[in-house]
C-alpha cells in the first residue's frame, strides 16, 4: 500500500514538473508562428511604394542614387496592405484584434528619417537623422556620406561628413541611437522594466557580435518597415502566478 502511494506521489510530482514546460513550449511555438505571419506581413512595404511618385524602375539601380530623389512609400497603404496580409494569416477576427493590439511599435524607416504609427495607426511626424556640430545642424542618410544643412536663405547645402569629423561607423551609430531613443519613449509604458531598445547592427563597428537576430531587415541597408510585438503571458500553477514578456521584432528591408 506504501509503494502505491509512493508511487501517486511521484507521479503528481512528475506532473507538475512537466506542466510548466509544456505550457512555455506552447507559449513558444505559437510566438514562433506569430513573429513568422508577421514576418510575411512586412513584405507588404513591398507593395506600399508609391508608383505616382517614383519610377519604380530605377529601385532596382540604387533608390535612386541621387540627393533630391526619393522612394516615396505611401504609409497608410503599406498599413492596409499588412494587416490584410496578417488578417488572412488567421481568418479570425478576435485573433487578428488580439495580435494587433500588441503591435506595440510599427515604424517605417527611410533614408533620412522615419516615422513611428501609434496603437491607432496614426503615423507621427518625420524624425529625421540629425546632428548639432560646428554650430550647425546637419542631416544625414543612410545611402552615402553627403550631409546638408540649411544655410541663412534656407536653401540645402551639401557637405561630405568628413568635414565634420564624422565616420561611417560614427554615422550608423547616430542613427541607430535616434531610432532607439524613440523606440525607447513609445514602449516606456508598456514595460516596468524601462525603456526598450532593440538590436540594430551596424557593419563598420567591429565591437561585439553581429552575428545578428534580425536577420530579414536592417534599417542601415535600405527602406525598411518593423514592428515591434509584444508577448505577454500569465499562467497560472498551483495558484502561483508567473509572468512571460517576450518581445518580438520583426519586419522587411527593401535592399
Amino acid at each position: 500500500m506504501g509503494q502505491i502511494i509512493a508511487i501517486i506521489i511521484i507521479i503528481i510530482m512528475i506532473a507538475f514538473s512537466f506542466i510548466p514546460m509544456a505550457l512555455l513550449n506552447h507559449n513558444q511555438f505559437q510566438v514562433g508562428e506569430i513573429k513568422q505571419n508577421l514576418n510575411l506581413s512586412a513584405k507588404a512595404l513591398i507593395n506600399s511604394i508609391d508608383k505616382e511618385v517614383v519610377n519604380v524602375d530605377n529601385i532596382a539601380e540604387g533608390f535612386n542614387r541621387s540627393n533630391e530623389q526619393e522612394v516615396s512609400i505611401n504609409k497608410d497603404k503599406l498599413l492596409r496592405e499588412f494587416y490584410d496580409v496578417l488578417f488572412k494569416n488567421y481568418h479570425h477576427e478576435k485573433n487578428f484584434a488580439g495580435i494587433k493590439s500588441r503591435l506595440v511599435v510599427k515604424l517605417l524607416v527611410l533614408h533620412d528619417r522615419f516615422y513611428v504609427a501609434n496603437l491607432h495607426d496614426q503615423w507621427s511626424p518625420p524624425f529625421y537623422f540629425t546632428d548639432y556640430q560646428l554650430g550647425k545642424q546637419i542631416y544625414f542618410n543612410t545611402r552615402n556620406h553627403t550631409i546638408y544643412y540649411y544655410d541663412e536663405t534656407s536653401e540645402k547645402v551639401y557637405q561630405p561628413m568628413e568635414l565634420y569629423g564624422t565616420t561611417a561607423e560614427i554615422k550608423n551609430q547616430l542613427i541607430i541611437d535616434k531610432i532607439n531613443s524613440v523606440i525607447g519613449n513609445e514602449t516606456a509604458i508598456y514595460r516596468e522594466e524601462g525603456q526598450l531598445a532593440i538590436e540594430i547592427r551596424n557593419q563598420e563597428s567591429n565591437i561585439g557580435d553581429y552575428n545578428s537576430k534580425y536577420q530579414n531587415f536592417n534599417v542601415l541597408e535600405g527602406i525598411t518597415f518593423f514592428v515591434i510585438y509584444q508577448e505577454d503571458s500569465k499562467i497560472e500553477i498551483n495558484r502561483e502566478f508567473f509572468q512571460y514578456k517576450n518581445y518580438n521584432v520583426v519586419g522587411y528591408t527593401l535592399r
